[in-house]
C-alpha cells in the first residue's frame, strides 16, 4: 500500500481507492504527506485550489513527486516564511527498526525491501533508531529494537545500493563514556567502508516524559558538559570521515545549539511546525523556529548561512536577514 502511495501512478490510483472507497486519491495523498491539517479551515479552499494542479499531475501516468520547482513551489499560508520546494526533497523516511520489520513482515530480505523503496522514490533514511549501538546498554534502553548488528546491516545495505543516510545517538540515560565510544566507533567503521553518512546528530536523552526514566531506572538527561563534549569529540572522532555534525535545536533550543556551533558542530537541522517526539518526552523546544531565527543565530556567530537540502548540497548561500 505504501508503495502504491509513493510512486503515484494512475494505473495505481483505483487500488489505492479500492482500499479507501470514502476517500478520493487526492484525500490520500494529503494525508501520506502529512499535509492534511493545513487544509482545514477557512484557508482551506484557496490553497487548495493551488494545489490542485500539482497533486493532479502527480497522479498522471507514471508521475513521481517532485514534478517540477516552478509547478511545486508552494507558500506555507500560515508561516510566509516556510516554502514547500519538492525539487530539495529527496524522499527521506524509514528507519532501519522500520526496515527491519518491514522485510520481516514481508517475507524478503531487506535489501529487496530497500531496493523496492528506492525505485518508488526513497532517497535517503533517517539514522534514528540507533539509540546507542552497544547492546549491553540496549538490553536495559530499548529490548524490543534491534540489535546493532541489525541497525549495521540496514546501513551498509542501504549505501550499497546508493541511498545516503544520517547518524545518530541518543545519550544521557543508562549509557556512559565507554557505550559512548563503542556508538562512535561503530559508525567509524561503517563509514570506512561506505561513506554513506551526510552527518551526525547527537540527540541529549529529553527525560521528563520517558517511561525509562519514570520507572527510576535512566538518569534526567546528560548534564550540560557532557553534551558539549559529545559534540567536541564526535568533530573529532570523525575528522575525514563524517563532515557534518548537527546541533539539535529541537533537544536544546536555539540557543543550546548557538553554543554547540562554538563547539564543533556546523549545522543546526531546519524549520519545524511542529515537532512532536521531543516533546512528548517533555521537551520545551520543537514547536517552531523560522529562517529568520537561524539567520540571526548563525550572523551572530560570523558564520556564513547556507541553505542546503538533504544531502548536503547547496542550494543557496550568502543569505541575509530581510528586515520588514
Amino acid at each position: 500500500e505504501w508503495l502504491k502511495m509513493r510512486k503515484l501512478g494512475a494505473s495505481d490510483a483505483p487500488v489505492i481507492c479500492e482500499l479507501y472507497p470514502w476517500k478520493t486519491p487526492h484525500q490520500l495523498w494529503l494525508e501520506k504527506m502529512g499535509l492534511v491539517e493545513l487544509f482545514e479551515g477557512n484557508q482551506a479552499t484557496e490553497w487548495g485550489h493551488r494545489l490542485e494542479p500539482v497533486i493532479a499531475a502527480a497522479f498522471a501516468e507514471d508521475a513521481v513527486l517532485p514534478i517540477t520547482k516552478a509547478d511545486c513551489l508552494i507558500e506555507h499560508p500560515l508561516h510566509p516564511f516556510i516554502t514547500c520546494t519538492p525539487d530539495y526533497w529527496c524522499g527521506d523516511g524509514f528507519t532501519p527498526l522500520e526496515i527491519w520489520q518491514g522485510a520481516e513482515t514481508a517475507g524478503t530480505s531487506v535489501r529487496d525491501l530497500l531496493e523496492q523503496l528506492k525505485a518508488a522514490g526513497l532517497g535517503t533514511l533517517p539514522g534514528t533508531a540507533a539509540e546507542i549501538l552497544d547492546d549491553d546498554v540496549r538490553l536495559t534502553l530499548c529490548p524490543d529494537k534491534i540489535r546493532t548488528s541489525q541497525w549495521v546491516e540496514v546501513m551498509l545495505t542501504a549505501h550499497d545500493i546508493g541511498l545516503r543516510t544520517t547518524s545518530t545517538m541518543m545519550f544521557g540515560h543508562v549509557d556512559g563514556p565507554r557505550s559512548w565510544a563503542n556508538h562512535l566507533e561503530v559508525l567509524r567503521n561503517v563509514q570506512v567502508r561506505t561513506g554513506g553518512f551526510t552527518e551526525f546528530v547527537p540527540l541529549p536523552f529529553v527525560h521528563m516524559g520517558a517511561p525509562l526514566w519514570l520507572r527510576g531506572k535512566a538518569r534526567p538527561g546528560p548534564k550540560w558538559d557532557e553534551v558539549i563534549l559529545v559534540h567536541a569529540v564526535s568533530r573529532l572522532a570523525f575528522m575525514g570521515l563524517i563532515d557534518n555534525i548537527q546541533a539539535s535545536w529541537v533537544k536544546l533550543g536555539l540557543d543550546g545549539a548557538e553554543a554547540l556551533l562554538r563547539a564543533g558542530c556546523n549545522d543546526v537541522g531546519g524549520t519545524l511546525m511542529d515537532e512532536s517526539i521531543s516533546r512528548a518526552a517533555g521537551a520545551s523546544h520543537g514547536t517552531e523556529a523560522t529562517s529568520a531565527d537561524f539567520l540571526d543565530l548563525i550572523l551572530d556567530l560570523d558564520r556564513q548561512p547556507v541553505r542546503r537540502n538533504t544531502v548536503y548540497e547547496p542550494i543557496e548561500s550568502g543569505l541575509q536577514i530581510i528586515q520588514p
